[in-house]
């Protein structure tokens, strides 16, 4: 049997380099974004966006710039985004991670706490990053401004909340500080991975 460890946190806390990190250390990584670009390409994904947000599809094509600006604005049609999009993407994740060859899988799940999806994996590493620090990297990855930047990270699950500080004590999970440089990042992943391998 395959521990599935997910790895989390919010938009622009470096999650993708903690990722880069556990591949480095000889890790199978899987990915929730890398498997929603697989499948928005693939008509039947492509007509039920085309069905339930038409707007964000043109020459059967689906304009990602469109539905993110749709999402990121609109609650309502997130929702929509994620009952089409979370059921097939999670489902895809758990079979490759349990068809992988090794006895421990990590995979980044951006929206793990939203979608209630912690219960689904042994462990989590929940990666945290200063608010300054996020919104310059979405900034700088996304070409997008501040205000744009602090809707996407104000849509998305708080750990500062009391429902969030509640959901991370209910949850096995470590806390991963991403404030610092990468050997920090890489001494913290080696007492975690100490802990649970």
């Amino acid at each position: 049997m395959v521990k599935k460890i997910a790895v989390t946190g919010g938009i622009g806390s470096g999650k993708s380099l903690v990722m880069q990190c556990i591949r480095e250390l000889g890790y199978p990584v899987f990915s929730c974004d890398e498997i929603y670009k697989e499948i928005s390409k693939t008509a039947d994904f492509t007509k039920k966006i085309k069905e339930f947000l038409p707007s964000c599809v043109r020459n059967d094509t689906i304009d990602r710039q469109a539905l993110a600006d749709i999402v990121f604005n609109n609650k309502e049609q997130l929702e929509i985004l994620n009952k089409i999009s979370h059921p097939i993407i999670m489902d895809t994740l758990h079979k490759r991670m349990e068809n992988c060859s090794c006895e421990i899988a990590f995979a980044e799940v951006p929206l793990l706490f939203e979608g209630g999806y912690e219960k689904d994996f042994h462990e989590t590493i929940f990666v945290k990053r200063n608010l300054k620090e996020r919104i310059r990297a979405i900034i700088q990855r996304d070409k997008t401004d501040e205000e744009s930047a602090l809707k996407r990270i104000h849509s998305q699950f708080d750990p500062e909340s009391k429902e969030g500080q509640e959901k991370l004590k209910s949850t096995s999970v470590f806390i991963l500080d991403n404030n610092f440089d990468l050997n920090h990042i890489k001494s913290q992943l080696k007492i975690c991975l100490e802990k649970h391998t």
